[in-house]
C-alpha cells in the first residue's frame, strides 16, 4: 500500500497507517518558474517513514510558490531545456540528500505536446542513484 501525506497530518493517524504501508509520498514539492523546487517541510514525515521501514517517494506536482497548481508552469519549465535540466538536477539532489527512493511526477492536464514527460521520473531516479553512489 502507498499513500500521500500532508506535513500537517495528525501523527497518531499516520502511525496507524504506516505499519501496513510500503511507500509514503509527502505531499508535495512544486516547481518554480526557473525549474527549481518549491520546498516542502517533509522532515517529520520522512523520519516516521524510516521508523516504520516505509520507502519514501518524492511527490512532484505543478504546485507554484503561491500555493496554486499550474499546468502552464509545468509546460513552461518542461519545454525549456535549461529549466527542465534544472528541475531534474534539483529533484535528484533532494532525493539523494533526503533518502527518497523514487519520484512520483504528478503533472496533470499537460496535453499531448509533452509526451516526453514520463522520462522526467526516470531521469530523476537515475541521477539520484548516481549521486548516492548506487
Amino acid at each position: 500500500m502507498s499513500g500521500y501525506a500532508y506535513p500537517f497530518v495528525r501523527v497518531p493517524t499516520l502511525r496507524g497507517i504506516l505499519p501496513d504501508a510500503s511507500y509514503l509520498a509527502p505531499f508535495t514539492y512544486g516547481i518554480t518558474a526557473e525549474g527549481g523546487l518549491v520546498p516542502l517541510d517533509d522532515g517529520a514525515l520522512l523520519a516516521l517513514a524510516r521508523e516504520y521501514g516505509v520507502e519514501p517517494l518524492l511527490h512532484l506536482s505543478t504546485l507554484t510558490e503561491d500555493g496554486g497548481f499550474s499546468a502552464q508552469r509545468a509546460a513552461q519549465v518542461l519545454l525549456d531545456p535549461e529549466k527542465a535540466e534544472a528541475l531534474i538536477e534539483q529533484t535528484a539532489a533532494v532525493m539523494a540528500e533526503k533518502g527518497y527512493r523514487g519520484v512520483d511526477v504528478d503533472f496533470e492536464y499537460l496535453g499531448a505536446e509533452l509526451g516526453r514527460m514520463p522520462t522526467l521520473s526516470a531521469r530523476c531516479v537515475r541521477r539520484s542513484a548516481a549521486a548516492a553512489g548506487s
